[in-house]
């Protein structure tokens, strides 16, 4: 994912969007560019973990609630839902 974003960029795509999960904050500097290529920008969407849950049954993919039990314990929620790196 991070040479397909770079390489979005050096083909002058001036904004990319990438939809990930990156619940700790280990995961979120990950994506802060060590050549000053881009700046990051995150927005986070607060999203209960009952409420994710039942979204998983609602389409029908129970196989995600272990998932979404195991990533609910280890979120690291960022001190504001805007973040710029």
């Amino acid at each position: 994912a991070h040479y397909f974003v770079e390489s979005l960029f050096i083909a002058g795509h001036p904004i990319v969007i990438l939809d990930a999960t990156n619940i700790t904050e280990r995961r979120r500097k990950e994506w802060i560019s060590s050549n000053n290529l881009y700046i990051i920008k995150h927005r986070v969407f607060q999203t209960s973990k009952e409420e994710c849950i039942e979204r998983a049954k609602l389409g029908g993919r129970l196989d995600l609630i272990p998932v979404i039990e195991r990533m609910a314990k280890q979120i690291e929620w960022p001190e504001t839902d805007l973040w710029e790196g």
